[in-house]
């Protein structure tokens, strides 16, 4: 799934945001990690357009036509490089987000790890799903979390990793496909999105 989204998180300006979500991974709100703002694509250097006078017909016009441009010119074609989940993999083993920063938009490197493993696994891809849930694990249990209910969402990543890592050691792909099309139903509900299509 493609995502694009006005932030106006600054009293007079917005931001535009994007990015391929894949909807096998399991998430409860829209996620930004696999992609960023327009600003990285496109000419708007500091990443904001200014919020039209509502009054201003053709201030409108411009800011949104502007906006509208860029959408086209810059983020759309970056979209369309991602139609399936196995693309973000392909495109982090070649190092080709084609973004202006180095990362993608993951605090931790777990989290991005974790999502491009699970997005090999639904595309067949077990060895590089394996090798990117190896990454996942180490890098969540490289640290200690305390054991206060806070921290409970890093436990169940971690159990995550080692589950589909135990299926893929005793190669249940029938668990494994099962998983994902669970996560998949899970995304799609907290998202308000229609069952997928069989």
């Amino acid at each position: 799934m493609h995502v694009i989204a006005l932030d106006r998180s600054r009293a007079s300006d917005f931001t535009g945001l994007f990015a391929a979500m894949p909807l096998v991974c399991p998430e409860d709100h829209f996620s930004f990690g696999f992609g960023g703002g327009v600003h990285e694509l496109g000419p708007q250097p500091h990443g904001n357009w200014p919020t039209p006078d509502p009054q201003d017909s053709e201030q409108i016009a411009r800011v949104v036509g502007g906006y509208a441009q860029a959408l086209e010119r810059y983020v759309l074609p970056w979209l369309d490089r991602f139609s399936r989940p196995i693309d973000l993999v392909r495109a982090d083993q070649a190092n080709t987000w084609g973004l202006r920063r180095p990362s993608l938009g993951f605090a931790q490197v777990g989290r991005k790890n974790l999502l491009l493993g699970i997005c090999a696994l639904s595309e067949g891809d077990m060895d590089s799903g394996r090798a990117y849930l190896e990454l996942a694990l180490r890098a969540y249990t490289s640290k200690t979390y305390p054991p206060d209910p806070g921290w409970d969402h890093v436990r169940a990543t971690i159990a995550l990793c080692e589950y589909y890592l135990d299926c893929l050691r005793r190669s249940d792909l029938d668990a494994i496909r099962t998983r994902i099309a669970d996560a998949e139903s899970s995304t799609r509900r907290a998202l308000g999105l229609p069952p997928r299509e069989v």
